[in-house]
């Protein structure tokens, strides 16, 4: 009874040492494994960085025939869904190494349903599909990561419009009570009338690559979206439903309980500068850019030298501090990951040099993570910025460190349009039209309206052409803008 008791306890710890050793097995694999997508992502960022980056700077440059134009488009566009696939392999693996930091912030749902339905709208409107967006009145503003939020909208609602060939899309978003009066609970839903999903696929559907292979032959895509969506939303304290009938359409919807947020002041961030720019008024600038990869480095100064800035360059962090200390730079723009020296440890130095100590930096990573991010601010930069970099974004953090006042001028392509104030101008009920039609977001009827409006009156051509280039761009905010702003041109005239 002794033996058999003993043989039993043995085998016992024999079974239980091959798990732990099977389970620390696989805890090694599945680091590896992040490692390794964690480098690819940035290696694979970096030469991102100069396709999308000259994509930018060419898309400027007036004079560009239609075709051009396109073509340019076409680049942009592939370049970003490269970004946006690499972006979502990161994202898994940061998920399953539980890297994953939610950063709280207040923000305000009626804003990040504006952000979310000028891209969804644009989308949808290329696929002949119908947008709606039902939000309750009276959103309130919570605390929440307004960007991984985002980026689960984003996500559902690319997803409904990719598989939704004919009808419409709609995201409703709700508000009630929660039990604690600090808090509310926001229910968000998405519907589409698209080719819906077969129940035996249902149980599977937020497993990472993940797709019926018929859905994957006709549509594409990688199978990543909903797994990283539904792990975003189980950090925020959700979890996502569904609700799909196939040759019907698919509901998707999920509900989080977040704290209220206190706003004293409209949320704002660094003012990007929507016009085309030509330069900057007063003394002349300079800005010394490092980062190892020539090409990264030709990039940002092709874009910034026409804007009158002076440039300097150095290849690695050693070479950039010597730099720095010999010309004293307005600004710098700091790559990460350099040999020799790295840039963190290059603005470490600078900020222990009186002479450099106050010079902005604007640290430049392939590496998007939160931890960059801070790793960055620690060590004395001013701002951080992800490759690829968008350029409206790093206009718009120079001109906020630097106090710069934009010289606006002719966009790529423009022929020099006229002013607000010598467009002539419809009556008033004409241009309340206009307003609620650009509020919508269909192009197709805007494009109508500017027909109409110079077959009423050739004198409304100028304005009808802007309305047609906008439209046929789908420039969703710049249609808003123009909209919002003619009705006080117009008022103006008149007192005049």
């Amino acid at each position: 009874m002794t033996q058999r008791l003993s043989d039993t306890i043995a085998h016992l710890e024999s079974v239980f040492e091959q798990a732990q050793r099977a389970r620390d097995a696989a805890e090694v694999a599945n680091r590896a494994k992040s490692s390794f997508l964690a480098n690819m992502s940035h290696e694979l960022r970096t030469p991102l960085n100069a396709v999308l980056g000259y994509a930018q700077i060419l898309q400027r440059e007036s004079g560009l025939s239609e075709h051009q134009r396109n073509g340019l488009e076409t680049i942009r566009r592939g370049g970003e869904h490269l970004l946006a696939l690499i972006n979502g392999v990161l994202d898994l693996a940061r998920i399953e190494a539980g890297k994953v930091e939610l950063f709280t912030e207040a923000i305000e749902l009626p804003a990040l349903l504006q952000m979310v339905n000028g891209i969804i709208r644009v989308n949808a409107e290329q696929k002949g599909l119908l947008y709606v967006c039902e939000a309750a009145p009276g959103l309130p503003a919570v605390r929440a990561d307004g960007k991984r939020l985002e980026q689960v909208l984003l996500n559902l609602l690319g997803n409904a419009v990719k598989f939704t060939d004919a009808g419409q899309v709609t995201l409703r978003m709700q508000h009630h009570a929660a039990p604690d009066p600090a808090h509310v609970r926001v229910n968000f839903s998405v519907m589409d009338t698209g080719i819906g999903i077969a129940p035996q696929h249902l149980a599977t559907l937020f497993r990472p690559f993940e797709q019926a292979s018929d859905v994957q032959r006709r549509y594409g895509g990688t199978g990543l979206g909903l797994a990283i969506s539904q792990q975003l939303v189980g950090l925020m304290g959700g979890h996502i439903e569904v609700q799909s009938t196939p040759g019907r359409g698919s509901v998707f919807s999920f509900e989080l309980e977040l704290p209220l947020a206190a706003l004293s002041a409209p949320l704002a961030g660094p003012s990007v500068p929507h016009q085309h720019i030509t330069g900057y008024a007063g003394e002349r600038r300079s800005i010394l850019v490092v980062d190892d990869v020539a090409a990264n480095r030709s990039a940002l100064v092709d874009f910034l030298a026409p804007l009158g800035f002076e440039l300097y360059q150095a290849d690695n962090g050693e070479a950039g501090l010597q730099r720095a200390q010999a010309l004293r730079p307005d600004l710098v723009l700091m790559d990460n990951v350099m040999p020799v020296m790295d840039g963190l440890e290059a603005t470490r130095r600078m900020r222990e040099l009186p002479a450099l100590r106050e010079v902005p930096v604007i640290a430049i990573s392939a590496s998007a993570t939160l931890a960059d991010q801070q790793n960055s601010l620690a060590v004395g930069a001013t701002a951080f910025l992800s490759k690829p970099i968008d350029f409206d974004a790093l206009l718009a953090e120079i001109g906020g460190l630097l106090h710069l006042h934009w010289t606006p001028g002719s966009g790529a392509g423009e022929t020099g349009e006229a002013p607000d104030a010598d467009l002539p101008l419809p009556d008033a009920e004409a241009l309340a039209e206009l307003k609620e039609l650009a509020r919508i977001g269909n192009m197709r009827s805007i494009r109508d309206y500017a027909d109409r409006l110079a077959a009423q009156d050739p004198r409304y051509e100028a304005l009808a052409q802007r309305l047609r280039e906008l439209a046929d761009g789908f420039q969703s905010r710049a249609l808003v803008e123009l909209a919002s702003r003619l009705p006080q041109v117009r008022s103006d005239k008149e007192l005049t």
